[in-house]
This record gives structure tokens, sequence and C-alpha cells, in this order.
């Protein structure tokens, strides 16, 4: 091909798929001839590539004219795509059926109960679709609930569970609760907020399901927690055993920087004394209260040996005291009666009059002394004039 014309690819066009058939562009080879001196276009052969639409993979071309030939490849790659074909993850779907008793004289009732939902791992809201929703009449029987939860990707995950609706029957006695423990105290002695309790299980008889807060073995916290076991029979008649477990703390409060004593020198026979007062902290995390006997900076503190005590009381009664001495020692100073102090503010009043007659004669003095005499003939004579003479 000449100079002037369009060059034919060297290299294969390749281009990322973008749908079905993905759109390429190029331009028609031409060259110039140098016999004729004309430039002619070169006709594609092979394929018509479908108005240069491409499918995925590889596409030969070929353009010629007379004797040139022009031949390259168009690629098509294509991209890969990660298929979503994991499901929903479903939560609070009930693994057994969910019971509730009827009267005999009611036809129907409203259960309530926790509503299953899913999430799906590409964070796409989820479709929910259900049989039955909380709140639902139902007669006596068994109903299947069916939840189909369906992601973006239309994967889909049921949540299948029954609901027996049983009609009371007044010939089943309740549980039977043979033993239930009594209150659990226990006596925190160590600075920790929570402590491992257990006690002996309830003994209960006719019974089916035995729902429970607390397990033995499990953390209480400073304070009084009510622990429950509620024992269901057969048509779901209950029976309860109730208990409190009682953390006690009795360790008093920790106190921070409490001072030590002090030695001060007073003039008189007392003075103020400052210092950097405590602070503490108790191990139930609550507020603890605070006394003391005197305030750093405003108290006054007599000669000889004074106690400062702060007491810290926490909410169960336990107190943690900081004491130190304060020892005011009397010094040899200087006094001065009324009488000296009343000559004394005589004397310095005294000077500054006489101080400030002294300025006033001065500048008085000084101003004379720039002034100008007259006779009555109307002559001006200076009084610098005469200095000068």
């Amino acid at each position: 091909m000449g100079a002037n014309g369009n060059p034919c690819p060297r290299r294969a066009i390749v281009k990322e798929q973008q749908d079905i058939l993905t759109l390429v562009e190029w331009k028609t080879p031409i060259i110039h001839t140098t016999s004729r001196g004309e430039s002619i276009e070169l006709k594609q052969e092979s394929p018509l590539a479908l108005g240069r639409l491409f499918p995925v993979g590889l596409t030969e071309l070929i353009y010629s004219a007379d004797e040139a030939l022009c031949r390259f490849w168009v690629i098509i790659k294509e991209i890969e795509t990660t298929l979503d074909v994991t499901p929903p993850t479903v939560y609070d779907c009930p693994e057994g059926p969910l019971k509730y008793v009827i009267n005999k004289d009611q036809i129907s009732i409203k259960p309530n109960w926790k509503e299953p939902f899913a999430i799906d791992d590409s964070g796409l809201p989820v479709q929910s679709q259900s049989s039955h929703l909380p709140g639902d009449p139902l007669e006596v029987g068994t109903t299947n609930v069916i939840f189909n939860f369906t992601d973006s990707a239309d994967n889909l995950v049921q949540c299948i569970f029954i609901i027996s609706i049983i009609e009371a029957d007044e010939t089943v006695p309740p549980p039977e609760i043979l033993f239930c423990p009594t209150s659990v105290r226990y006596d925190l002695a160590v600075y920790v907020d929570e402590v491992s309790i257990t006690w002996e299980e309830p003994i209960i008889e006719n019974v089916i399901n035995v729902y429970q807060t607390h397990f033995p073995g499990d953390f209480f916290k400073i304070g009084t927690t009510e622990v429950t076991y509620t024992a269901v029979n057969s048509v779901d008649k209950e029976a309860v055993c109730r208990f409190n477990v009682d953390v006690r703390d009795v360790i008093p409060p920790r106190i921070f920087l409490c001072p030590s004593d002090k030695s001060v020198r007073a003039c008189r026979g007392s003075t103020t004394v400052m210092w950097l007062e405590p602070s503490t902290e108790d191990n139930s995390g609550l507020q603890v209260e605070q006394t003391q006997s005197h305030i750093p900076g405003v108290s006054l503190f007599k000669e000889g040996i004074t106690t400062v005590n702060y007491q810290f009381d926490d909410i169960f009664g336990n107190a943690a005291v900081c004491s130190f001495n304060i020892t005011v020692h009397r010094n040899s100073c200087q006094y001065f009666t009324q009488e000296e102090l009343n000559l004394y503010v005589y004397i310095v009043l005294g000077l500054l009059i006489f101080v400030f007659v002294i300025l006033i004669g001065v500048n008085c003095y000084i101003y004379k002394a720039s002034g100008t005499i007259s006779d009555n003939d109307g002559n001006h004579l200076s009084l610098q004039d005469l200095t000068t003479a």
C-alpha cells in the first residue's frame, strides 16, 4: 500500500463484549497506486460482519483490490461474570411447631409470633411472600405457614413451620413444680462488676418444654436479677418458678491520690492551706457520695495539728476514708499596733502633700519666667530678653 492510504491494521482489533453483538469501528483500507497515480479503496470480501457488529470470539477480515490484499482479525473478549447462586439467609424461622391453646367457647384466635426475615449477601432488598402473618385468625388444628424469600437473582429460600391450635383440656393439670430454688445471694469480695453464679435447677413434672431466662454459670452484675423458669405441658398450660440472684458489693470504693501530711507556717494563729483533693471510683460503676471535713483554700487551720477527713460511700453502704494531718507552726512575725499603723498612714499622706505642693510651685515659676513686662506707654519687654541682657 502507498503511504497516502489508510493502512491495513497490523494487529488484531481487540474489544470486550458489550452485548450479544459488539460494535467495532475501523477505517476502510485504501491504497495509493504508483502506476496509475490514484487511490483505490479495498473491498471487504469475507465476512460482512453484520454491519461491523461482531459476536464473541475471533473473526478474520479480508480486504482486496486488484492484487492488493489486507487481512486482519477482530477479537471480542467475553466478559467474565459471576452468577449469584446463593439464596438469601433466613432469620427467626421457628424450628418446631408453635403451639397455642384456645378456649372451648372460642372459634379462632389470633396468635402473635415473631415474623421471619431474610438478608442477601448482595446487600440488595429481598422480596418476601407468605401464606400467613402474625395476628391472622386461626382455628383449632394445624396450619402450615410458608415464607418465600427471593433475591434479585431469583434465588429462592423458604421458611416453613407449623402453628398448632389446641383446644384447652380442663382435665389435664398444669406442670407441677416439685422444687424451686430460693433467692441466691453472693457477696462480691473482689474488685469486679460481675460474677458467675450457679444454683440447683428446679424439679418439674408433667412438662414438655421449659423456658428459662438464665442458666447456671451465667454472669450476673452487681444488684438483683430475677431468674424465671416457665414450664409448659402438652396443652400449653404453664407453671412458673421465680427466684432472685442477689450479687452484693462488699468492697469499699477505691481512693486515688490521698494527700500526705502537710506542715505550714503562719504569722497569726490561723491560716488557709491548699492541697490536691483525692478522687475515687467504685467497682459497681455507680456514683460515689463524698463528704469531707475541710475545703482546700477556704477552711482555716489553727496553730497545731488538724486532721482532714474525706469519706467515700457507695450505694451499698461500703465506705472508704482518706485522712491526713495539717500542722500549723507559729512564725515569729513583726506586728504593728493600730496606733502605729495610723501614724504611718499620716506620715505617708504628709509626704504626698509636700511633694504635690513642690510640684505646683515649680510649675508656677516656669510659667511666670516665660511671660512679658509692659509700661504705661505700651512698651513690652520679654523676660527672656532680660535674661539674655
